[in-house]
């Protein structure tokens, strides 16, 4: 410790307090590096601040299976023939070179697989988009294949499960309510803290005449936007539904794409009612 402590008073020009003055020479510019360095290594400790990163880094990389293939394969092209002593510093020094080229192809394998998924999410959010143009239409079944276009570029994004969302509401206006529910599913898998998939799921269940998963899906769907006024109403019907009332009949309950169950009845009214539920709902989205 001490001879440490010695080195380090010296590389910044102080005698050491336990030592004779004429101990400590003064250290030039010069010597810093080597004088701190030796430091270090009185202290057992490294003097470049990255080391251990690199060293953890390096360690990863050659303990991966895919880099002892590797190895393997450039040792039988006889890549280590002129020293093939393992303990040797020229063997140790051309594996170095073989583990750090190695690292910089796999970075580089990375780095490019991480802007393909980037292009992908972005490709998946404009198909996203269309798919609202046509649900906004009303263009329900060209709606739902952008959403499945989206899906397919990519499945697991960060703005995925808004993808399955959106073709679970494609697939309610369209009445095909199983698939909805599947699509609600995906896209609670990937996200469970979004609020529209539990409601959509929720109402897909009244459809499917299932009220008691319904209320788990729309309390859930509650807990996450409290007040939303779309999964109360939807909650209430479906509660309603275990008491024997407002039990939907008929497709999708009175015509309301997300509305309760016993919706408005048919004629004009009724016509009105379907379409202001519809406009609304579609406003519901991203």
């Amino acid at each position: 410790m001490l001879e440490s402590i010695s080195a380090y008073l010296a590389s910044i020009g102080k005698p050491h307090p336990s030592l004779p003055s004429s101990s400590n020479p003064l250290v030039s510019p010069s010597q810093f590096v080597s004088v701190f360095e030796e430091g270090c290594n009185a202290l057992n400790i490294s003097s470049n601040p990255w080391a251990k990163a690199e060293d953890k880094g390096n360690d990863e990389v050659s303990s991966m299976p895919v880099f002892k293939q590797f190895i393997e394969k450039i040792t039988k092209q006889g890549y280590f023939d002129a020293c093939p002593d393992p303990s040797s510093a020229e063997h140790k020094e051309r594996y170095a070179k073989a583990l750090q080229k190695f690292t910089a192809k796999l970075e580089k394998k990375k780095s490019a697989k991480k802007a393909s998924k980037e292009d992908a999410q972005a490709h998946a959010v404009e198909l996203k988009n269309k798919g609202n143009a046509c649900l906004n239409k009303q263009a329900f079944g060209d709606a739902l294949e952008f959403y499945k276009q989206a899906i397919d570029a990519c499945s697991d994004g960060p703005s995925s499960h808004i993808f399955y969302a959106n073709a679970a509401a494609s697939l309610i206006h369209l009445e095909r309510y199983e698939e909805a529910a599947e699509m609600c599913a995906l896209s609670i898998a990937l996200k469970d803290d979004y609020s529209k998939s539990h409601t959509r799921l929720g109402y897909a269940k009244i459809q499917m005449n299932d009220p008691t998963s319904a209320i788990t899906s729309l309390e859930r769907a509650l807990v996450l936007a409290p007040g939303n006024a779309l999964a109360t109403k939807h909650l209430s019907t479906a509660r309603n539904m275990t008491s024997g009332l407002n039990v939907p009949s008929g497709g999708n309950g009175g015509g309301q794409p997300m509305g309760g169950g016993g919706g408005p009845g048919g004629g004009m009214a009724g016509k009105w009612s379907r379409l202001m539920w519809a406009f609304l709902f579609c406003l519901a989205f991203l």
